[in-house]
């Protein structure tokens, strides 16, 4: 390969020497013998490179156990991209906020009779109870996060109407939150 590519080189400089030295007129006539391509060469490229497809499942770890569980693509099972927003607002919540997101449903190790697997909210109160909620997404976390900062009130319509609604005591947990 170093030799082709040295004398492709010399053979160049040799051109561009010979057509330094040739008049005008004779740089024309060279040039009208030269006749133009019938059909470009297919660029060959490496397979590598293309984009692949995206893949046919979806591959849930467990973060309890460490077990993979894989799910068909359309399965109706919450996709990767929204999984991992939901774990990043939960990590952008306040360390006061006794709440946690339990996804263990996912698992088929932790669960494995779940037919409907669903991301659950749980609240914990310093009286030790729990309350929750199942089918949360991140728009819903969004709108806890937005409650917890005061961006937005407990009572608000688009509160009430997602699942956080389901917690009964969503505002004592605000307040608790926001009390130490």
């Amino acid at each position: 390969m170093k030799r082709t590519k040295l004398a492709i080189t010399v053979t160049t400089a040799l051109l561009a020497a010979e057509m330094a030295a040739m008049d005008r007129d004779q740089t024309k006539k060279e040039l009208a013998k030269l006749e133009p391509a019938k059909q470009a060469e297919a660029s060959v490229s490496a397979m590598c490179y293309e984009m692949a497809a995206p893949p046919e499942r979806i591959e849930y770890t467990c973060p309890v156990c460490a077990e993979r569980t894989l799910y068909p693509f359309n399965a109706g099972v919450i996709d990767e991209d929204e999984l991992a927003t939901c774990r990043r607002l939960m990590q952008e919540l306040p360390a006061r906020v006794l709440a946690s997101l339990d996804e263990s449903a996912f698992c088929r190790k932790c669960h494995p009779g779940s037919t409907n697997p669903e991301l659950v909210l749980v609240a914990r109160y310093q009286d030790g109870q729990a309350e929750s909620a199942s089918g949360v997404r991140a728009a819903d976390l969004e709108l806890l996060t937005a409650v917890v900062a005061g961006q937005r009130p407990v009572d608000a319509p688009e509160v009430q109407a997602s699942v956080l609604g389901k917690l009964k005591r969503l505002k004592e947990l605000v307040t608790l939150g926001m009390a130490k």
